[in-house]
Formats: C-alpha cells, sequence, structure tokens
C-alpha cells in the first residue's frame, strides 16, 4: 500500500474522531462554577447586625464566595441611586480576605470614612 493511500484511509477516522471532539462539550456541558456579585444600596454601616445591602454586607458576600478566584473575582458595584455621597464605617474596618473587585461610581461622587478612626 503506497504511502498516499494510507493517508487517504485515515482521513475519515480523523474527521470523525475531531467531529466527535468538537461535539462533546454540547452533549456532555460542564459546569464552570462563576463568582458571585452583589450591589450596594444603602449607606448604612453596622456590625449587629450588618445591614443588608451594605459595603459591609457585600464585603462579607465576597469573603464568604467559594467560587471567587483570582480570573474570576466576585464583583461589588453600587446602585446608581445610592442616596448618599460617604459610607461612614462604624467601627470595626472592612476585612477584605478573597478575591474581588470593587466597582465605585468615583471619587468625586462616593466615599468611604473610617469615621475619624484610624485603621
Amino acid at each position: 500500500m503506497t504511502r498516499s493511500r494510507a493517508r487517504s484511509r485515515q482521513l475519515p477516522t480523523l474527521l470523525v474522531a475531531l467531529t466527535l471532539m468538537a461535539a462533546l462539550p454540547i452533549a456532555f456541558p460542564v459546569a464552570v462554577a462563576a463568582a458571585g456579585s452583589s450591589v450596594v444600596s444603602n449607606c448604612d454601616d453596622g456590625l449587629d447586625p450588618v445591614p443588608p445591602g451594605s459595603l459591609r454586607d457585600a464585603v462579607e458576600a465576597a469573603n464568604a464566595d467559594g467560587d471567587a478566584t483570582e480570573l474570576d473575582p466576585h464583583a461589588i458595584a453600587f446602585a446608581a441611586d445610592l442616596p448618599c455621597d460617604t459610607i461612614t464605617l462604624a467601627g470595626a474596618q472592612l476585612e477584605l480576605s478573597a478575591h474581588m473587585t470593587i466597582q465605585g461610581p468615583g471619587a468625586d461622587v462616593l466615599s468611604v470614612s473610617g469615621g475619624g478612626e484610624s485603621r
């Protein structure tokens, strides 16, 4: 058998194999966990209890997000209708211990204050 004949017989087998490989992700989808997201919707802060929708609540959710990675961090954003220009922290500093991004509206629109406390 000549070399060209052997290659021509292998070509259909190769095409079938490539077609099956391309179809596998469709037939058997792989679940990929995605990091979560949080929206800061109020300007409150507190420790006991942590106000829902607060920056502290969003940071705690990000810290607890087991799916967050360096390439897919937990995303924290601020509501467009946030009713303040300063969020004043009540006591303890925010503990950032996980992969997260915090996308604010800009320093000219919103600031975070330590309330006169040093950190």
